[in-house]
């Protein structure tokens, strides 16, 4: 079960930078389409960006501290990654639906 949890830190860290860059995507396209200003989708995707930019860095830690604080850090890059990953859905389903516009 140990090197399960280690080997999932590596993939939280580079699937965390992938998802920060799907997510400057998204504030882009907001942007380019003038949708920013009367919209919180591209509040929300930022802010997915953020819980992926956490959880790429408690990941990253992880990988380098002593055993105590591991346990922790990869808790956090966990919890973090969830968070962003479940904001980014939404987020992507609101522009797909066209929930919010």
């Amino acid at each position: 079960m140990h090197n399960y949890k280690k080997d999932s830190t590596s993939h939280i860290l580079t699937s965390s930078a992938n998802l920060i860059g799907a997510c400057l995507i998204i504030i882009t396209g907001l942007k380019v389409s003038g949708l920013e200003s009367s919209t919180v989708l591209d509040k929300a995707a930022a802010s997915s960006s953020v819980l992926f930019l956490i959880s790429g860095t408690f990941a990253y830690l992880s990988m380098r501290g002593n055993v105590l604080a591991t346990v922790r850090r990869r808790d956090v890059a966990d919890y973090a990654f969830l968070g962003g990953l479940f904001l980014l859905v939404v987020t992507v389903v609101l522009i797909s639906f066209k929930v919010i516009v």
